[in-house]
């Protein structure tokens, strides 16, 4: 199973778990840390720095990265140089 199935596993079944607990604040506890947890998940997912003039920037938080670097310093967002 990939990184990106098991991101999208997580969020499936946790809009179906907050769908059934209406009014559940254990639940909807739960529901915010696995949403997190999935943010930072997706944070360990390559993606490739956007071209701004003679810099690039972070595909997330938009701050300038150096070529090369391996995570933006920003935000953590894993990136990814190449194609």
């Amino acid at each position: 199973m990939t990184l990106r199935q098991v991101i999208n596993t997580i969020k499936k079944e946790n809009d179906s778990m907050r769908r059934r607990a209406l009014g559940s604040q254990k639940v909807w506890t739960f529901s915010l840390a696995l949403d997190i947890a999935t943010d930072i998940l997706e944070m360990h997912i390559p993606r490739k720095p956007i071209p701004d003039g003679y810099k690039d920037k972070c595909p997330v938080c938009g701050l300038v990265v150096k070529f090369g670097e391996h995570y933006c310093k920003g935000c953590g967002q894993k990136l990814r140089w190449n194609e």
